[in-house]
C-alpha cells in the first residue's frame, strides 16, 4: 500500500508541476492552483486532485491511525473532492450561482489545507520531522498574510509543498 500511496501522491505532484509550465495563458505567481484545474489539461489535473484525495482517505487504513485521525483525513478527502466538484460547477452555472460556487470552493481549499495540516500535526506528534511540516505549513500561510497582504499564488503553493513533503514523509515513516 506504501508504493499505491506515494505513486498517488507523487502524481499529484508530477502533474500539477507540470501543468505549470505547459499552460501559457495562466501565470504560476498569480493564479491559484485551482485555476489549472479548468481548460487545457484539465482533466489531468482533476484526476491528479482526486488521486491525493484518495491518498489522504487511505492513510488510516495504511498507518493503522485511531479514528480521530481517521476523520480528520476523510474531512481532507472529502474537501479535495469538493475543490474539483466546486470548480467544474462553476463552468456551467448561471451566473446567479457562480458566486456561492466560489465561496464554497474557497472553503472546500481552506478546509483541505486545515485539514491536512492537522492530520500531520496529530501523526507527527512523536515523529519531530512531520510535526514541524504540520507547524511550518499554516505558519507560512501566516506570515505570508503578515507580511504580504496582497495575497498571490506562491502563498498557496508553499503551503500546499509543505503538505505534500509531510505527507511524503508521512508515508515513508516506519
Amino acid at each position: 500500500m506504501r508504493i499505491l500511496l506515494l505513486v498517488l501522491i507523487t502524481f499529484f505532484v508530477i502533474v500539477n508541476v507540470a501543468v505549470e509550465f505547459l499552460r501559457k495563458d495562466l501565470h504560476p505567481k498569480t493564479d491559484p492552483m485551482s485555476s489549472y484545474l479548468t481548460g487545457r489539461y484539465g482533466e489531468l489535473v482533476d484526476a491528479s486532485y482526486l488521486a491525493l484525495g484518495g491518498a489522504i482517505g487511505t492513510l488510516p487504513l495504511y498507518l493503522g491511525a485511531g479514528m480521530h485521525f481517521a476523520v480528520i483525513c476523510w474531512i481532507s478527502t472529502a474537501a479535495v473532492f469538493a475543490v474539483v466538484l466546486t470548480k467544474r460547477l462553476r463552468e456551467d452555472a448561471p451566473p446567479s450561482l457562480q458566486v456561492e460556487l466560489l465561496h464554497l470552493h474557497v472553503l472546500a481549499a481552506g478546509i483541505a489545507f486545515v485539514s491536512a495540516s492537522i492530520l500531520l500535526l496529530m501523526h507527527g506528534w512523536h515523529d519531530q520531522f512531520q510535526f514541524l511540516i504540520g507547524a511550518a505549513a499554516p505558519a507560512s500561510a501566516a506570515l505570508f498574510a503578515r507580511f504580504k497582504p496582497n495575497a498571490t499564488a506562491i502563498e498557496e503553493k508553499t503551503y500546499a509543498s509543505l503538505v505534500l513533503v509531510g505527507l511524503i514523509a508521512l508515508v515513508l515513516s516506519p
